[in-house]
């Protein structure tokens, strides 16, 4: 049985440029009780960035490592609920 499962997303505003920077998106595993973080900042003309993956298990650890992808922008949060997310941690 698969569960709704809600996932909080973020997205950093460069304000310099007013364009949007990163998009991080943050769920809670319940069944292996882990945080999943999974984001990926723009590309630019100079650089190609890599999308990264986080998992914690503790909710201070990922307070910790949005303060160091969050830099002084703007953010937008929204909210979603997916019926259908993938069982398997490392299908997300």
């Amino acid at each position: 049985m698969i569960a709704d499962c809600l996932v909080l997303r973020i997205i950093e505003t460069d304000n310099s440029i007013q364009l949007e920077d990163t998009d991080i998106f943050i769920l809670y595993d319940s069944y292996h009780q882990v945080y999943l973080l999974r984001g990926k900042r723009s590309d630019t003309s100079k650089i190609a960035s890599r999308a990264y993956s986080f998992e914690s298990y503790s909710i201070d650890a990922v307070i910790d490592f949005l303060s160091v992808i969050i830099t002084k922008n703007t953010c937008t949060f929204e909210l979603y609920s997916y019926p259908n997310l993938a069982r398997k941690k490392d299908d997300f």
